[in-house]
């Protein structure tokens, strides 16, 4: 049960194929160097969605490299429509933010290029002044596609005292992801002070449970109370395994197996993301009644 490991040779065709992740298409802890921060004033919202995109083009995961890696989760027809819709008609205040394929943000300033530095800066940010202490505090529900699933769970060992309401892991891959960004994330964590009790910058079959070697994308870690994850149909590849605690447990985690492509799960109107808004509204349902 250990990550998909594709020789190059068999992987070049396939991403010219089909495409690396999708086919759509150094900042710090200082605030002045994220965008997303300070936090806007006023009363704090319900919920704080968070999307992570992951890779961008096809030759560009061949080579490694991130310059093409954008948050396409954003977009109109995309996962955070979906969520943001069923939200609303939960009647919840969301706030969002978006993040991409990256260790963090490019010097084009564009909204869509913000990276994993940005996304712990602005969880941090969330902790300190809408969860900690709070009588009811906002709730963070994160979204993550590919890569971004290996992101999004990395931020999630990283920041361990953050409780994470809902971690949607769509098709989670780490497939190149280390050829790409070991480098930066090790830079970037030893330069902002972060000491990690485990070497997150490898984050493939990083974690031992039982006798299986598990990717980080497929650990649920003990702040996660609820891990909607999806496996797509394996075109042109997909996630390799089913999610786990540390414990060996899977409570509080729920696999579906789409019929969509790796890159068909992200959309609105799939299959996979009505399965995931039913999943949310039926616990929401149930807790306000």
């Amino acid at each position: 049960m250990k990550s998909l490991r594709l020789p190059l040779l068999l992987l070049v065709p396939i991403l010219l194929f089909a495409g690396a992740c999708s086919d759509n298409g150094g900042g710090g802890e200082d605030p002045d160097s994220n965008p997303l921060l300070p936090l806007p004033e006023g009363e704090a919202p319900d919920i704080v969605l968070l999307s992570v995109s992951g890779h961008g083009g096809a030759v560009s995961a061949i080579f490694c490299e991130s310059d093409e890696n954008r948050a396409y989760l954003m977009d109109g027809g995309e996962a955070t429509e979906a969520l943001l819709s069923a939200f609303d008609n939960l009647g919840l205040d969301v706030l969002d933010a978006h993040f991409s394929d990256r260790v963090f943000a490019d010097e084009s300033g564009l909204a869509d290029r913000l990276g994993f530095a940005e996304m712990v800066g602005f969880l941090k940010a969330v902790q300190a002044k809408w969860i900690t202490g709070q009588a009811q505090p906002t709730r963070v529900v994160i979204v993550a596609h590919s890569h971004g699933a290996t992101w999004a769970h990395l931020a999630v060992a990283l920041l361990d005292e953050i409780p994470i309401e809902y971690l949607i892991t769509l098709d989670g891959i780490c497939l190149q992801w280390e050829c790409e960004h070991t480098a930066g994330l090790a830079e970037w964590l030893a330069a902002n002070g972060f000491a990690p009790p485990t070497d997150l910058t490898r984050p493939c079959e990083l974690w031992t449970v039982g006798e299986v070697e598990y990717d980080t994308k497929d650990v649920a870690f003990d702040n996660v109370s609820i891990n909607l994850e999806v496996h797509s149909n394996g075109f042109p590849l997909g996630d390799c395994c089913t999610n786990v605690r540390l414990d060996g447990t899977t409570d509080g985690i729920e696999t579906f197996m789409a019929p969509e492509s790796h890159s068909g799960v992200t959309l609105a109107d799939s299959v996979s993301m009505a399965w995931v808004v039913d999943e949310i509204v039926a616990r929401e349902t149930v807790t306000a009644d």
